[in-house]
């Protein structure tokens, strides 16, 4: 057992790309089993977090410090980890369907002289995918790693109509009446209810009028927002209701014009337009 394991460590494991690394827990001849806090208590799933005695970034921390925008949640904390997180592997049924809803559905609003901003780019697979059809992309992630990742695959690519930067969805500004279309696929699952109406509200107002905003994130099938935390990874989620996910949009402005469910009914993508 003890040979499978520093075999598994010192010459399979260092092959792994970085989000397989931090996804997968190997022990012996099998997988560890996930440990996954869920509740729909929002109190609930703060006061855990807190509890958590070897989590160094909300160590000391109340809830209400847990949920400011300088403040390191575990989300914010993962994510900011990630180097080489590519939706095409790790969840490649979910990004073949993705891919092919904003090809068919999204990338026929776009003109070549179109501005776009895509929020929560990651290594920038959709960026990429519609970068022939428009002007100019300006890609944002909290990310240094995963933006260093994409700028060196753009260079790869020889694609040089995207500047990719690093920064904070909740923090950042958006100067306004500026972009042509919008990307946010898969910003919400990582934000907290009290941030995602100041966040809608700074997209609107970057956006003209008309413009098109494409969204995608996984739901829950719950009652209430579904509040997750994987022990094993660190990585935790906050899964929103379908009913209250379209709410944060229409509430504020946009107006739902195509939507499609990718896996399970439990991910989604929406396109709205800005009243």
């Amino acid at each position: 057992m003890n040979s499978i394991k520093k075999f598994w460590k010192t010459k399979i494991r260092v092959l792994l790309p970085e989000w397989l690394k931090q996804t997968l827990s190997f022990v012996g001849n099998g997988f560890q089993k996930s440990r996954i806090f869920s509740t729909t208590d929002r109190n609930e799933f703060l006061t855990k977090i807190m509890q958590l005695s070897d989590n160094e970034h909300v160590e000391n921390c109340s809830p209400d410090a847990i949920l400011r925008s300088d403040s390191q949640p575990p989300a914010r904390v993962w994510w900011s980890k990630q180097k080489d997180w590519k939706a095409k592997d790790v969840t490649p049924l979910r990004y073949e369907r993705l891919s092919k809803f904003i090809m068919e559905k999204f990338a026929p609003y776009l003109q070549p002289d179109y501005i776009v901003c895509d929020m929560a780019c990651a290594c920038g697979d959709f960026s990429f995918l519609i970068a022939d059809k428009v002007k100019q992309i300006e890609a944002f992630d909290l990310s240094e790693g995963m933006i260093n990742t994409a700028k060196n695959i753009a260079k790869r690519k020889n694609i040089n109509n995207i500047a990719f930067m690093s920064a904070d969805a909740v923090q950042i500004k958006l100067e306004e009446n500026k972009y042509d279309a919008f990307l946010m696929l898969g910003l919400l699952t990582c934000i907290d209810d009290p941030h995602i109406d100041g966040i809608v509200k700074k997209i609107h107002l970057s956006m003209k009028q008309k413009a098109k905003l494409i969204i995608k994130d996984s739901l829950t099938l719950k009652n209430n927002t579904e509040y997750v935390y994987n022990y094993n990874t660190r990585y935790s989620a906050y899964y929103h209701t379908q009913k209250d996910y379209i709410s944060f949009f229409e509430n504020n402005g946009f107006r739902l014009i195509d939507m499609i469910v990718l896996e399970h009914n439990l991910s989604m993508s929406c396109i709205f337009e800005k009243q």
